[in-house]
């Protein structure tokens, strides 16, 4: 990151750190031994330039090669046991923090390249930095620094290598609070007690801000900080510096403070910076952040948010912007898109309108970042855990960056090869296997690197799905992974996996099978604890997942049924997922009597309170999957039939109208005016189908020319 100050150089910080800047003291801290072991290539991606179609009205699947290069010379690290390439960390690492433990326990730091020194400061889950505390010789020696800021005759960078006994005290109480992380269980009600009091004292003898916010911004992940956050409401609101504002607000945000006049000042104040053109860097990835978080849960409108101001800064001087700021930015924008289901009711209006352009300017601005992301060649530099956000954030943001994709494709196949390698040694597998089989009635604990592994792959697989990009390779190790782990991965996930890889046409009907046997088997008791948390949206992947692989067996579709219609899950899901619903059950020719009734139901109380809450395409694939079943409901059918004649057949191939027409005779469904516009633009087709031959796309076969001989 660059800090632009007045009358300040720049000063370059390690492209991991975010949120706090913290002052560089000498500290010293215990590796992380857990690196993925290197195989020696480096694969290179090219595009393949013939896409193949797979089936009529199918998207054209982006297929790509691999050229693998001979291997390169390794060296191993003395220093901290890491396989080292040319000089580069080449172990991406997925943990919940960049690297280290989860929660606040012992981090590593990220030493980057050779001889960039190290950093003691590693970026928590919610993107605000905290000290590390290392280990030497069994006792454990935590330095940690006066919190951003220029310090008198020390600038920002100034260290303090003899405290006082008044500051040593924050800081002791920061290590106290890491190592309460670090424990990962739930603390009692007097340590609780203890840690408030102890804050309570800290507050009123600290006069920095950002230590005391760093503090509370730690302290929230034990207990609750809404009351010490209004004992200092009074400090807040004289706060004029743009980045402590933004820290301030952050944590707020995060801790989910609910004083909405303190929020109400704070955004007020940020707007106003904002606009003016006064803020930071880091104010800006602060305040996107949080504004992102706020619009998630409806608490703030898009019409209060400077979005323009906030796009172009960024969009203007993004290279000044730390890789960490502009990872935070990429997570946080698929939070201001506009729900499918607004856009589709037609409840868009002016706010509608804001918020295509506001997608219009973060897709240009994505396209900027991902370019000079990909310039910066953070393949080489960036943990794994970030580039797995990137590539999430862009499936979600729905911004194809073709050349960023195939540029963090190297690092994502070798961190799943080594999650293979590992999983195959079987150093994490081999008591959980066991246990498995002896038992199925409780669920063990699960081994830390199979949760680690099955939450990237779900990641990883909804971002190249996404865009129909199909790399043998990666997917070949993706389906090898998920035969070790399936068994591990819990309902929201393994639906991910399966709708994902059935998307890019991949043959999964082994997985499927096994899956059957294990997960949807009613004699296997385990079976409804497994599906007890499903969402609606989880049982729709696994509806179509299955009979879009034309699996047919009964069992699965009768119980993924009876878990839609059991506590009424259904009524959550949207229109289209309700024709999908149907449309799954048509491709194996199965027709639940059950389900359809209350597709039916549903569909037709939302039509009489919206009857523009079906798009023309979801009325026609809902009458031609009746058709295929041969399934008519007089209450429901009557009113698609009028759905599709508002349309007036706009945009429509004959190819469809003619399949329309033949759904229409299949239910014995007047429609006139459908008839009359084929006729139209076919003026000498018959509609007598048990005498219709199709001239108008097969020519009249002529005699073969050793028979014309005979006959002529």
């Amino acid at each position: 990151m660059w800090a632009h100050e007045p009358g300040k150089e720049k000063i370059k910080i390690n492209a991991y750190e975010t949120s706090f800047r913290l002052a560089r003291d000498k500290i010293e801290a215990k590796d992380w031994k857990d690196h993925p072991s290197l195989d020696g290539e480096s694969p290179q991606v090219s595009p393949q330039s013939d896409a193949t179609s797979l089936g009529r009205g199918n998207k054209k699947l982006r297929k790509f090669k691999i050229v693998a290069h001979g291997r390169s010379h390794l060296h191993g690290d003395a220093q901290n046991g890491n396989t080292v390439e040319r000089g580069i960390r080449t172990d991406y690492l997925g943990d919940k923090f960049s690297e280290g433990h989860q929660d606040g326990g012992e981090v590593c730091p990220d030493r980057g390249e050779a001889g960039k020194g190290v950093n003691p400061f590693v970026s928590n889950e919610e993107g605000v930095t905290q000290g590390d505390g290392s280990e030497a010789g069994g006792e454990s020696t935590n330095s940690f620094t006066q919190l951003g800021g220029s310090e008198a005759g020390g600038g920002p960078t100034a260290s303090f290598p003899q405290r006082t006994a008044k500051e040593s005290k924050p800081h002791q109480f920061l290590k106290t609070l890491y190592e309460l992380i670090g424990e990962k269980r739930d603390i009692s009600e007097e340590t609780a007690n203890g840690l408030i009091e102890q804050m309570k004292e800290i507050i009123q003898m600290e006069k920095n801000l950002k230590m005391v916010f760093l503090l509370l911004h730690t302290m929230s992940k034990l207990v609750c900080i809404h009351e010490l956050v209004g004992k200092l409401s009074s400090e807040i609101v004289k706060v004029q510096d743009s980045e402590l504002l933004s820290i301030i607000f952050r944590i707020m945000v995060n801790c989910h403070y609910t004083d909405g006049e303190l929020l109400h000042v704070l955004v007020n104040k940020l707007k106003e910076h904002i606009k003016l053109g006064t803020c930071t860097t880091l104010a800006i990835s602060n305040s996107f952040y949080s504004f992102a978080m706020l619009h998630r849960e409806n608490l703030i409108q898009l019409e209060d948010i400077p979005m323009g101001e906030i796009i172009q800064i960024i969009g203007n001087y993004y290279s000044s912007f730390s890789h960490a700021e502009l990872f935070e930015i990429i997570e946080a924008s698929p939070h201001f898109s506009l729900s499918k289901e607004k856009s589709r009711n037609g409840e868009v209006g002016q706010t509608g309108k804001a918020y295509q352009h506001v997608y219009k300017n973060l897709t240009k601005l994505l396209h900027k970042i991902g370019n000079y992301l990909v310039g910066e060649n953070i393949a080489k530099s960036a943990p794994f855990k970030e580039i797995k956000k990137v590539l999430y954030a862009y499936a979600k943001n729905r911004t194809y960056h073709e050349k960023l994709l195939l540029h963090l494709y190297p690092p994502v196949l070798k961190r799943i090869k080594w999650y293979n390698g590992d999983l195959r040694r079987g150093d994490e597998l081999g008591s959980s296997r066991a246990a498995c089989a002896e038992s199925t009635e409780e669920q063990k604990e699960i081994p830390p690197l199979i949760s680690e592994a099955a939450q990237n792959v779900t990641d990883v697989l909804y971002a190249y799905s996404k865009f129909s990009m199909y790399i043998d390779e990666l997917y070949n190790e993706i389906l090898l992974l998920l035969q070790h782990v399936y068994r591990y991965m819990g309902c929201s996930e393994l639906s991910q996996c399966l709708i994902s890889l059935t998307k890019v046409h991949c043959n999964v009907r082994i997985l499927l099978s096994k899956i059957h046997m294990e997960r949807f088997n009613v004699q296997v008791k385990m079976y409804r604890n497994f599906f007890a948390n499903c969402t609606p949206i989880d049982l729709m992947n696994y509806l179509l997942s299955y009979s879009k692989n034309l699996y047919f067996e009964r069992e699965v579709y009768d119980i993924i049924g009876d878990f839609l219609l059991r506590e009424r899950k259904i009524n959550s899901l949207e229109g289209s997922d309700l024709i999908n619903i149907v449309h799954a059950y048509s491709k194996i020719y199965y027709l639940n009597g059950k389900v359809f009734s209350a597709v039916d139901n549903i569909l037709c109380a939302r039509l009489d309170n919206n009857s523009n809450y079906l798009s023309p395409e979801e009325a026609i694939k809902y009458l031609n999957s009746c058709a295929k079943l041969s399934y008519k409901n007089e209450k429901i059918i009557y009113r698609i039939i009028e759905v599709i004649h508002r349309s007036n057949f706009v945009n429509m191939e004959i190819f469809e109208l003619f399949k329309m027409l033949k759904s229409v005779k299949r239910l014995h469904v007047p429609f006139d005016r459908l008839e009359t516009h084929i006729r139209m633009l076919v003026p000498n087709v018959t509609f007598d189908f048990g005498a219709y031959s199709n001239h108008y796309y097969r020519a009249p076969k002529d005699l073969h020319v050793r028979r014309k001989k005979w006959v002529w």
